[in-house]
């Protein structure tokens, strides 16, 4: 009998989606795992984010905020993908205000994975198969969530769903600041103008 590491198959079978079958010994090999396509759309999404954040960061620049260190990492995470984000802002010049804004910035992790037994759960159609989420860490919103999937279907509506919440946190981040960032900047206009009277 031949042994086989499912986990060794190549993406770009499993994207093919074919079912392949050693004849010989008269064992099926099916292509479409939904951990490993949970994989292969976590490291998209993490992508996705990773140029988000990227924009972003020009963005704090352009306001003129001075940034010291960036970075955004990506790397495979407990069969799954983890984004770390780091912006490390020159805090000389800010406001407390403006300080605690920008801290959600300074250092933050993402990550999407199967929780364990995910696709032995999927198999046996137990309705028990969860991704864990660990969000873009904000004060007021949940950091940590785990959704139920029952197929890829489900696995795609789940990712896109923490997609788009994610980027909906990181741009009301960025909006605060750059209302504050003007708002200070008008200020320091009124008390120049008026020292000048």
């Amino acid at each position: 009998m031949y042994k086989i590491d499912l986990n060794k198959i190549s993406i770009k079978l499993i994207k093919a989606k074919i079912n392949h079958v050693i004849k010989k010994d008269c064992v099926i090999i099916k292509a479409e795992y939904e951990d490993l396509a949970l994989q292969d759309m976590a490291k998209g999404i993490m992508f996705k984010l990773k140029k988000q954040f990227d924009k972003e960061w020009d963005n704090l620049s352009k306001m003129g905020f001075k940034i010291d260190r960036k970075s955004t990492k990506i790397k495979p995470y407990n069969n799954g993908f983890e984004l770390k984000v780091e912006c490390r802002i020159d805090w000389r010049n800010l406001s407390n205000e403006m300080g605690r804004l920008i801290v959600p910035l300074d250092l933050n992790t993402l990550h999407i994975h199967p929780e364990a037994f995910f696709q032995e759960n999927i198999d046996e159609k137990k309705g028990d198969a969860r991704i864990s989420f660990n969000n873009f860490n904000m004060k007021g919103k949940e950091q940590y969530t785990d959704v139920k999937v029952k197929n890829k279907k489900d696995i795609k509506k789940a990712l896109d769903k923490y997609y788009k919440e994610n980027v909906d946190r990181i741009k009301a981040v960025m909006k605060s600041i750059r209302d504050l960032n003007n708002k200070e900047k008008s200020q320091k206009q009124k008390d120049k103008d008026k020292g000048k009277k």
